[in-house]
């Protein structure tokens, strides 16, 4: 018997660590779920506190505010957190009418996307259809329509060999394509758009510009084009309050000065009033009397 309560008592002390352990775990647990709940109540929080409730477009004026809210891939209950940045910038810049500017979290749930947009600046007819084109020189839209009344330039001479929408305009003639958006894009910056009529980029050191008006403008080639526009605006501006203006020319491809002739029918004007104005002189003269000078 002694034997046996030995190996007994024994066989307990061997158990005795582990049931050691086993009263441990209820401590561990709790130690696990006082790690878990506080995530969890951060996720829960977050879902609710900080979840988009409203989302603001600022810099679109065509394009409305859902369509772009709809390019952006944000939606209306997503954690203000989850939104990405960088995806948000690709999808809206996947739109040909839409450039990213910048996105804004205005916690806990307000969203704020600022962007700019893409509209026609000019237009180029090309295998019976009419193209337009952004400031950067690529393809917006293509219409069988001609008569749009669009307030942009028509672009005339150039070589188009490849047109595809949301893709820049491809040319034959090297540079021509770049020349286009650089002219474009200072068109736009000075405001000018709207008041030029046609460009004519037959040869890229010739450039000619007519206005809204029927001036007709040489430009010579793109560079210090935003100098030259400077020197013909201001020149025009005297012009105009001068008269008509129509079918007159200004050079300005020295990007130093604007020299300007006036149309033909103002000289023609100017010069019967000359003459108009000598004869009206000389029937005041009484007969026999000399002039000075005779």
């Amino acid at each position: 018997m002694d034997a046996y309560h030995a190996v007994d008592e024994e066989m307990v002390a061997m158990q005795y660590p582990m049931n050691k352990k086993k009263k441990r775990r209820p401590n561990t647990l709790k130690a696990i779920l006082w790690l878990i709940l506080p995530t969890i109540a951060v996720l829960l929080v977050g879902n609710t506190v900080f979840s988009v409730r409203t989302i603001t477009v600022e810099g679109n004026s065509t394009v409305s505010d859902q369509e772009v809210i709809r390019a952006s891939g944000i939606s209306v209950g997503m954690s203000i957190f989850a939104i990405d940045s960088s995806s948000v910038r690709d999808s809206i810049n996947d739109n040909r009418y839409l450039n990213f500017i910048s996105l804004w979290r205005d916690f806990p749930s307000r969203v704020i996307l600022r962007v700019t947009e893409h509209s026609p600046h000019a237009t180029f007819q090309w295998m019976g259809m009419l193209y337009m084109l952004d400031q950067d020189g690529s393809v917006l839209e293509q219409t069988a329509l001609f008569d749009i009344p669009l307030p942009v330039p028509l672009i005339t001479g150039m070589q188009v060999e490849a047109a595809r929408v949301g893709s820049p305009v491809v040319t034959s003639v090297a540079g021509q394509a770049q020349t286009i958006a650089t002219v474009l894009s200072a068109l736009s910056r000075y405001g000018l758009t709207e008041t030029t009529s046609e460009l004519n980029v037959t040869s890229l050191d010739n450039l000619i510009l007519i206005t809204t008006d029927g001036v007709q403008v040489k430009l010579g080639n793109a560079e210090k084009i935003e100098t030259k526009l400077y020197l013909m605006e201001k020149a025009l501006s005297i012009e105009r309050q001068r008269g008509d203006v129509r079918y007159g020319v200004l050079d300005v491809t020295t990007a130093k000065s604007a020299d300007y002739k006036p149309p033909a029918h103002t000289l023609a004007a100017e010069t019967q009033e000359t003459e108009e104005a000598a004869e009206s002189l000389q029937s005041l003269i009484e007969p026999g009397e000399t002039t000075p000078g005779d």
